[in-house]
């Protein structure tokens, strides 16, 4: 809840939609002017990503501090929480034909605050070794109202007791312009995640306490930490598929990935047996059994960038579908898990439906599932990764998962 010295920022109203209200029959003319406002605030398959840093790689120094980061390499191991799809906004567009940002969904609500609650408890906030030492965010932060209200509703203050930094890849309610009421796509992403320099944003001046915020070197990125380098990409702002090169996404982010893929290769070689872990997050997924499926040409062109520099990574983390599912990839001999973590508080039963999918394809195996809201906690030690399911609700069709990443043998395991 909001401090009692926060302003406050817009009457909380219960979701309710005016259509299931006794047998009200729709009007003609609502509707068609219903349909008229969805195709004026239809997205495009991408939209024009900013270029923040030509190189936008960093350090785990620079997200928990150089003395933080010393103590977490020489205990061995690195935490890392991980989810996508938080916020608990509903579809502004309204049954009546008009338009309302900020409508709050109280069942997503409450499912996101049980989800950051139990991430919270696994935090010792007197030892950054004790848990994880940092939240990575797959995108979808908050839903339509990217505005300093927005965000201040739906991600600052449901995260204020949170005791991590928090750092982020968008999804595509991150990217979208009109429905996502900003001008330009990634306008508040920016401002409250690629700051110039490391604090507080203007819209986590809302809420008490004030939360500092990394400076993020791009909306896509590489962190280079002991034992594991994560790539974060953007996948844009397509309801359905990502995309990661062409059309109004330009080349940018693709030929950095081209780029930072072959230095990967280079820092592998480099280590040898004793080389890093390589994890690709990003908001859509390659494989998916869910309401939103795989994106096939988007998992095409990572492809091609593995290919191209000889590098294939050890896990692909994903949201967009509000579930949990696992698949294990084999590529030429290696077992790679693509993982589905986007249960961050929007579970509901219609999106978990099996639907047409990419899978399944020769090497790709569906391995497990969750229906409900849950998060990852990655841990990365020498030589080797985990990556455990932790379920909040749901519990009958909701099972934790964990998976073992041997980086010597590039097989996989249950820890």
């Amino acid at each position: 809840m909001a401090s009692a010295h926060s302003p406050r920022l817009q009457p909380i109203s219960p979701f309710s939609n005016p259509l299931h209200h006794g047998n009200h029959q729709p009007d003609p003319q609502v509707q068609q002017r219903l349909k008229h406002l969805e195709k004026e605030y239809a997205n495009p398959d991408s939209e024009p990503i900013p270029v923040i840093q030509a190189d936008p790689v960093w350090s785990l120094d620079e997200v928990v501090g150089g003395g933080a980061a010393k103590l977490l390499e020489q205990s061995g191991q690195l935490g890392i929480h991980i989810v996508g799809d938080t916020g608990f906004n509903s579809y502004p567009i309204r049954k009546d034909a008009t338009v309302e940002f900020g409508k709050v969904n109280p069942t997503f609500q409450r499912e996101e605050q049980n989800v950051i609650t139990a991430m919270a408890k696994d935090c010792d906030v007197n030892d950054i070794r004790i848990g994880p030492a940092f939240f990575c965010h797959l995108g979808d932060v908050i839903y339509f109202d990217n505005t300093r209200p927005g965000y201040a509703s739906q991600f600052y203050e449901p995260f204020s007791l949170y005791p991590r930094k928090i750092l982020a890849i968008p999804g595509n309610h991150d990217c979208e312009v009109m429905l996502g009421h900003q001008k330009h796509a990634l306008d508040a992403f920016v401002e409250n995640f690629c700051q110039k320099t490391p604090g507080v944003p203007p819209a986590a001046r809302y809420v008490s306490p004030l939360r500092e915020m990394l400076a993020q070197p791009g909306v896509y990125w590489r962190l280079d930490a002991p034992f594991i380098q994560i790539i974060g990409l953007c996948s844009n702002v397509g309801e359905t598929a990502g995309a990661l090169r062409g059309g109004n996404a330009g080349n940018d982010q693709y030929k950095w990935l081209q780029k930072t893929l072959d230095e990967v290769a280079a820092d592998q070689k480099k280590g040898g047996n004793n080389r890093r872990a390589l994890v690709v997050a990003l908001h859509h997924p390659p494989y998916s059994n869910g309401n939103h499926h795989g994106s096939q040409k988007m998992n095409d062109d990572l492809d091609a960038a593995f290919k191209q520099a000889g590098v294939w990574p050890d896990a692909v983390l994903a949201a967009h579908d509000h579930s949990y599912q696992r698949f294990t990839r084999t590529v030429n001999g290696a077992e790679i898990p693509y993982i589905v973590a986007g249960g961050g508080g929007r579970y509901t039963s219609q999106q978990a439906k099996t639907s047409s999918s990419n899978v399944p394809l020769p090497g790709v195996e569906p391995v497990s599932s969750g229906d409900g809201n849950g998060y990852l906690l990655l841990t990365a030690r020498p030589g080797r990764v985990s990556i455990e399911y932790r379920p909040v609700d749901n519990f009958a069709q909701n099972d934790k998962d964990a998976v073992l990443i041997d980086l010597s043998t590039r097989t996989l395991r249950r820890p």
